[in-house]
């Protein structure tokens, strides 16, 4: 993931080099490419932190972004962003099972406005709506089968940053990478299995999302 990671952010910062035209021109960016504000479509990544998940999931979403105020060669600005994260799960108890989260972020952030080369960095609240489907699981040595779904509505905050290159001469249109961590409350598990009885367990929902997209400003 690191190298992954690193790819990214050397293609953003050398295609600013790579890409010559008039757009550099001006001295200290006079104008700055005052904007409304921005909305992108993206794809990600999500590293969850706790050793109960397993490999990376992929997901996907959207933003928009409205400018409060340009200052400072740049934005202030209040967007939203909705998407779907996924992932599998063993808890310590041997829970066995698929979680489904769609999370809906409010975001304040801070945005550079150059017509090149952008970056920006925020914090979120988000409103996760969660399904956790049990596959099966296994516990004291006694192996059990699907046992439904359960759901759960988890409040989170979300630290984040992105780097935005704009490939239009306009300024308009760009691909960005944005690195994201989301600490969100811990749901509870509570199964009553046939022949069994109750077995229960924490998961921890943190994690970490690596997101490539592309981005329009208007």
């Amino acid at each position: 993931m690191k190298k992954f990671t690193l790819f990214i952010l050397l293609f953003l910062f050398t295609a600013n080099f790579s890409y010559a035209d008039d757009r550099t021109d001006k001295p200290y960016n006079i104008g700055y490419a005052k904007r409304y504000g921005m909305v992108g479509l993206y794809g990600h990544l999500s590293d969850y932190i706790g050793k109960e998940w397993g490999d990376l999931s992929p997901g996907g979403g959207a933003f928009a972004y409205y400018n409060i105020f340009n200052k400072f060669w740049g934005n202030v600005s209040i967007g939203i962003s909705a998407d779907y994260v996924g992932g599998e799960f063993t808890t310590k108890n041997g829970i066995k099972g698929k979680t489904h989260m769609a999370p809906l972020a409010l975001n304040l952030a801070y945005m550079t406005s150059s017509n090149v080369v952008n970056a920006w960095a925020g914090v979120g609240f988000s409103y996760n709506f969660a399904t956790f489907d049990i596959t099966g699981g296994t516990y004291n040595n006694t192996a059990y089968g699907a046992q439904g779904s359960q759901s759960a509505q988890l409040i989170g905050v979300d630290a984040f940053a992105g780097l935005e290159y704009l490939f239009t001469k306009d300024g308009r249109w760009g691909a960005f990478f944005e690195f994201r961590y989301t600490y969100s409350q811990v749901p509870n598990i509570n199964l009553n299995i046939s022949g069994i009885g109750a077995v229960s367990d924490k998961l921890d929902t943190q994690r970490f999302k690596y997101t490539v997209g592309f981005s329009y400003h208007f």
